[in-house]
């Protein structure tokens, strides 16, 4: 069983954070916020997986800058709390993965719900109270089904979909090699002076190289079920979305997703991804 973690009362006010640490919350909270919208999106397009695990990814980000705000003042202290409570939870989560004795859920809010009992598990009564008041309401995800079924096939964009027919390793090859093709057509039209196209074929490109980052990162991380690849790249798509304009210029086009991929993804990730972005140099502020 996880040890609880305990809260600490508050005797005296919290200390100045510095600009490492302040910055820290503010991307924790930020992407909180990202994908609690992204949930809501899959909720409105009726799918169920990824409105439960960007409900699910957006709790731990909250967790994140809750204890970033109240650990010690001191970053290292609390960088070692942060790991703490990182391992304690996904001790908590990954012992109830194991639900052939488990009810099932009727609807995909008892999934986060069930999710939420786990991780509020893990701090004692006073933490896990700060905790709640952190996550937002699920009603949203009450009129949709546990899982995706006949009722609700699953999108052929995902990119668990698209890796059915073949290995996850085999979809990686493909999204790098169609990135590859797309780069050689974006170089033949700059020539051509059809800038336009030319940046529509270099951003599809980078997200292709998004896609295949996102399937490997996942299987690093036992995902072979692509959930977490699927949630992020949801991230991605709802923030390209959004964008007011479509670049003309390719460069101009490449730092938008570029911005994208550093509002949706860790920093350390956004790190490894620079190189396969033509992002040379220090990409994460210190």
């Amino acid at each position: 069983m996880t040890t609880p973690v305990q809260s600490e009362p508050e005797t005296t006010p919290t200390p100045m954070l510095g600009a490492r640490r302040s910055a820290a919350i503010a991307d924790a909270q930020a992407k909180a916020a990202l994908y609690a919208r992204v949930s809501r999106t899959a909720a409105t397009e009726r799918d169920p997986r990824v409105a439960t695990g960007a409900a699910w990814i957006s709790d731990v980000l909250a967790v994140r800058a809750l204890v970033w705000e109240r650990a010690p003042g001191d970053d290292e202290e609390a960088g070692r709390r942060l790991s703490a409570v990182a391992t304690a939870v996904g001790a908590a989560v990954g012992a109830a993965t194991d639900t052939a004795s488990a009810v099932p859920a009727r609807d995909a809010r008892e999934v986060v719900v069930t999710a939420r009992r786990r991780l509020l598990g893990v701090f004692d009564g006073p933490a896990a109270a700060l905790v709640a008041e952190r996550l937002g309401e699920l009603e949203y995800l009450a009129e949709l089904p546990a899982v995706a079924g006949r009722v609700l096939p699953e999108s052929p964009e995902s990119l668990r979909w698209r890796s059915q027919n073949a290995t996850a390793e085999v979809l990686v090859s493909d999204l790098r090699r169609a990135a590859a093709d797309c780069r050689v057509i974006a170089d033949a039209l700059l020539a051509a002076a059809y800038r336009r196209d030319a940046a529509g074929q270099a951003c599809l490109a980078d997200l292709f190289e998004i896609e295949a980052y996102l399937v490997e990162a996942s299987l690093a991380a036992g995902d072979t079920d692509l959930l977490l690849a699927d949630v992020r790249r949801a991230a991605v798509v709802l923030l390209l979305s959004e964008a007011a304009d479509r670049p003309v210029d390719v460069a101009a086009a490449r730092a938008g997703v570029w911005a994208v991929v550093r509002a949706a993804l860790p920093p350390t990730e956004v790190e490894r991804l620079a190189p396969r972005l033509g992002r040379s140099g220090p990409v994460v502020p210190e």
